[in-house]
């Protein structure tokens, strides 16, 4: 299932879904969305494929070029619909179906693809136990990616109305291990194309400065792989936007990462790093803005409460000088018995001589 198209802005109504119809997409979202299947072709050659969720059929058609058989199933009328009108004839390819309660026997396929599609339902423990039904025991592989929801909704912002809940790192790890006893998470992000797999598969894929400019890197491995991930590879994938699993019962295959350098330049890429960017700047704009406002408002509290202490001590000098003022008018005004004034002359007086 393909995060491109439906309404914009409305909720989505039981039974629908989105899916990307290459023809009328932004270059960058075709871009984001073919890498996938890329990194999965290498798996196809004599293979019957199970393109789980398969939207308007554009991977499906890519991997039948070199596939045994393909199957391309989607819940969406509507999607298959469009596979049937814009892809090559295929007999097999519109199987309508759902993802938690597949239609097909018991290891029936010998490589599974389902690209985006365990955000789209809420019990995700029973979709992974379906795709781990219909895979063969021996040899089998199934593809999977999902949007890293630390990195998609929570860094990023983006809220998809079609989405129950997009997983982290760690609640991919334990679903996949719930089914599959060796697997392997690699990254997918936008740098100056596309890359999914490791910074030990740049050097590789193409002569980039520095795996700094790499678009995904890092990679988990589960139970029976061959090492565990390094901290710095760990630390790399938590910050892809999307995860790419691998996962099988016995040793996974030799999958080379993709770099993925699209004809059309990173729009969308771009868009959301200056998005982020100014993002960040108006985070920052608020604070200083805030912290202003709190200063200037201390400080009119500060002048304020200046004003009412100055107000205060001159109420109480003028309260201390009234008092005085009508102490020495009562003193005035108090009448002095005449023998007591001579008495009071007389001892001057004396003290004079």
């Amino acid at each position: 299932m393909d995060d491109a198209s439906g309404s914009a802005g409305a909720a989505p109504g039981p039974g629908e879904s989105e899916w990307l119809v290459p023809e009328r997409a932004e270059p960058d979202s075709v871009a984001e969305h073919m890498a996938r299947y890329r990194f999965a072709h290498p798996l196809v050659r004599d293979r019957v494929v199970l393109d789980c969720a398969c939207g308007s059929g554009y991977g499906s058609a890519f991997l039948a070029e070199d596939a045994t058989q393909v199957i391309g199933l989607d819940i969406s009328p509507g999607a298959l619909a469009e596979a049937r009108e814009r892809r090559p004839p295929h007999p097999s390819w519109a199987v309508q179906g759902d993802l938690l309660a597949l239609p097909f026997l018991d290891q029936t396929f010998d490589l599974i693809i389902s690209f985006e599609t365990l955000e789209h339902v809420g019990d995700q423990v029973q979709a992974l136990h379906e795709l781990s039904r219909v895979l063969r025991r021996d040899g089998g592989v199934l593809v999977l990616s999902a949007p890293n929801r630390a990195i998609y909704r929570e860094a990023y912002g983006r809220v998809n109305p079609y989405h129950v809940s997009e997983p982290t790192l760690a609640e991919l790890e334990a679903l996949l291990a719930g089914e599959f006893p060796v697997y392997r998470i690699l990254g997918q992000r936008w740098s100056q194309g596309v890359l999914i797999g490791t910074n030990d598969d740049l050097p590789r894929l193409a002569p980039l400065p520095s795996p700094s400019t790499a678009v995904a890197r890092g990679a988990a491995e589960g139970r029976g792989a061959s090492a565990p991930p390094t901290t710095s590879d760990r630390a790399d994938l938590l910050q892809a936007e999307y995860f790419v699993a691998l996962c099988s019962f016995g040793p996974l295959p030799d999958v080379a990462g993709l770099l993925l350098v699209p004809e059309a330049g990173n729009v969308m890429w771009e868009r959301t790093r200056w998005a982020q960017r100014v993002d960040a700047e108006l985070a920052i704009a608020r604070e200083q803005y805030r912290e202003a406002v709190l200063r200037t408002e201390a400080a009119e509290l500060e002048k304020s409460r200046a004003e009412q202490d100055r107000q205060q001590i001159h109420a109480e000098l003028a309260e201390a000088y009234a008092h005085q003022a009508d102490v020495l008018r009562r003193f005035l005004l108090v009448p002095r018995p005449r023998p007591l004034l001579h008495a009071l002359l007389a001892r001057l007086r004396r003290r004079q001589i």
